[in-house]
């Protein structure tokens, strides 16, 4: 990888980065909603997480132990503060964001074999991808419904594995 592409890729995950923070940060004050009460507020396993040590509750995948663990972790720190749980969300979807210029630069790049497009185009196209899969207005619960972390988490880790 050459220099000029190195540097566009910082500079991609920085816009990534400062975009996801200016069009989401208005949501840290937002407050638990629906079933964020039930899931986090009045759930009395996520307010000790010894609860997670046992192995126990992590052979069942049913209950989703990666999601309710990452609740637990937030209330360890923030309490029933939502501002960590919404920095968590965001951190989770800006993440999401990177997959997504990485995975579109890599399977444009896969169609761009004949070098039929030039390089920039093919960095340019996959940062507006990403851009759009970030500010899309249908991300919104994602990021600002705090129990849509499962949601989330599920997408993070379907593309970490592709």
């Amino acid at each position: 990888m050459n220099m000029a592409k190195i540097k566009f890729t910082w500079l991609a995950l920085a816009i990534i980065v400062i975009s996801g923070i200016l069009f989401y940060s208005n949501s840290f004050d937002c407050s638990f909603q629906f079933d964020d009460a039930k899931v986090i507020v009045k759930n009395e396993k996520i307010s000790d997480i010894r609860n997670y040590a046992n192995s126990k509750f992590w052979s069942n995948l049913n209950l989703r132990p990666l999601s309710y663990s990452s609740f637990a972790m937030n209330y360890a720190l923030h309490g029933d503060s939502v501002w960590g749980y919404h920095l968590v969300n965001l951190l989770i979807h800006i993440i999401n964001g990177f997959l997504v210029f990485f995975l579109s630069r890599f399977l444009i790049g896969l169609s761009n074999r004949n070098e039929r497009f030039p390089g920039r185009l093919v960095d340019y196209a996959s940062l507006i991808i990403a851009l759009i899969f970030l500010l899309h207005p249908l991300q919104t619960m994602g990021v600002t419904y705090i129990v849509q972390r499962m949601t989330s988490m599920a997408a993070m880790f379907y593309m970490l594995s592709v």
